[in-house]
């Protein structure tokens, strides 16, 4: 019998490879180095969004809340006509108003050291001011909402006759009241154009809440070529409620 179609024995073995300990242990180190590179712009850039989020939710809530103390007084997008900031008036007057409309946790009216404010604000939104503010010992009135803000406000009980506008669109012409928000109450990181903003009852342009460093500012408004606020080099945080609101919702600093 033959036999025929017999296996080539000498077929070659199948040889395989593999990565050395060497190559594993420096791929692992730059993948280590990415993440570490990585990692903290991604968890920075969503706090920015949360911060953005948060802020213009309260932002949406304060007009349609000044909005309706005009409407309740019987007039239309009018503060001055409310009577709420004519001379003679407080920052407690004011504030007892304004705290009908929030659900509130905590009011701590024009009581100092209560715990309605972070005792530390810095002024700069990256905390590298040498000064921080203790709005908590503060005589504005304050309170924190249901949502865990603090809001802090100052009366300053001229009939809205303050005028700090540049011409850009008037909204500065007449200043009624200072709000202060802090995002997250006291919890940090307590930086003022980071979690902590600056916004003006105005009546220029009727009953609204106009941003400080707004483009109508006469002194150092987020977009000036001369001065501007909220930038690399001028890093205090007053300006960035404007900066944010002119770039469209954006927290690009």
């Amino acid at each position: 019998m033959i036999v025929t179609n017999i296996p080539n024995l000498s077929t070659k073995v199948q040889r395989y490879t593999a990565f050395t300990l060497a190559e594993v242990l420096i791929t692992l180190g730059i993948i280590g180095v990415v993440a570490a590179m990585t990692i903290p712009l991604l968890i920075s850039n969503y706090q920015k969004k949360q911060y953005v989020t948060q802020l213009k939710k309260v932002y949406t809530q304060f007009n349609q809340v000044i909005e309706q103390m005009s409407l309740n007084a019987g007039c239309v997008s009018d503060l001055k006509c409310t009577g709420l900031f004519a001379v003679g008036t407080t920052s407690a007057t004011l504030g007892d108003e304004v705290a009908k409309y929030f659900k509130i946790t905590k009011n701590c009216r024009t009581s100092v050291n209560q715990g309605c404010w972070a005792t530390k604000t810095n002024l700069s939104y990256d905390g590298s001011h040498a000064v921080n503010n203790d709005y908590d010992a503060s005589t504005n009135y304050k309170f924190i909402t249901e949502d865990g803000v603090s809001v802090s406000i100052y009366n300053f009980a001229a009939n809205c006759s303050l005028n700090v506008s540049n011409g850009f669109s008037g909204d500065f012409s007449q200043l009624c009241a200072t709000v202060g928000l802090d995002l997250n109450g006291t919890k940090g990181p307590n930086y003022t154009g980071r979690d902590t903003f600056t916004f003006y009852m105005t009546n220029g342009h009727g009953a609204r809440l106009y941003p400080d460093g707004g483009a109508d500012k006469l002194n150092r408004p987020w977009n000036s070529a001369v001065n501007p606020g909220c930038c690399p080099n001028d890093r205090r945080g007053d300006a960035c409620s404007g900066r944010i609101m002119g770039e469209n919702w954006q927290m690009n600093y």
